[in-house]
C-alpha cells in the first residue's frame, strides 16, 4: 500500500490485493480517483469512482473485460450523449439520471435539452415563468 497527495492536498491510498486488483481510496476509505479509474481488476476491467460513487464525465464509469460499457454520473446511470449501457453484444440501453428511457424518449429528451429557450425564465407583468420546449 502506498499514499500520495494531489495538488489540493487530498491524500489517496493505493493498494494491490492478492488478486492483482489495484484500488484507490480517499481519506474516508471510499473508492476514489479523480484522475483515472479507482479500481483496475487483473482481467482489465476498470471502474471510475469519485467519493464512493460511480462517476466519469469523460466516458464510461465501468469498462468490463468483455466489452460492456456503463456510463454513470454521481452514482446514477446517465449519458446525455447516447446510451448509458452498451452491451458487448451491441444492445444499447438509455438512461438519464438513473431512469431508463426508450431510444425514442431519449432522443426527445435530447431535443428538449438543445431547444434555445429550454429551462430559461421570462418575467411578464411581474410574474416569472420557466420556459420549456414542447
Amino acid at each position: 500500500m502506498y499514499y500520495y497527495e494531489l495538488m489540493n492536498k487530498e491524500t489517496l491510498t493505493v493498494e494491490t490485493n492478492e488478486n492483482g486488483t489495484i484500488i484507490h481510496r480517499n481519506a474516508d476509505g471510499d473508492f476514489h480517483n479523480p484522475h483515472g479509474p479507482a479500481i483496475v481488476y487483473s482481467d482489465g476491467e476498470k471502474e471510475y469512482y469519485i467519493n464512493g460513487k460511480l462517476h466519469n464525465e469523460n466516458g464510461p464509469a465501468i469498462v468490463c473485460a468483455n466489452g460492456d460499457k456503463l456510463y454513470y454520473i454521481n452514482g446514477k446511470l446517465h449519458n446525455a450523449n447516447g446510451p448509458a449501457i452498451v452491451w458487448a453484444d451491441g444492445d444499447k440501453w438509455y438512461y438519464i439520471n438513473g431512469k431508463r428511457l426508450t431510444e425514442a424518449k431519449f432522443k426527445a429528451w435530447q431535443a428538449e435539452q438543445s431547444a434555445p429557450l429550454h429551462n430559461k425564465t421570462a418575467t411578464i407583468d411581474g410574474v416569472e415563468y420557466k420556459l420549456t420546449a414542447k
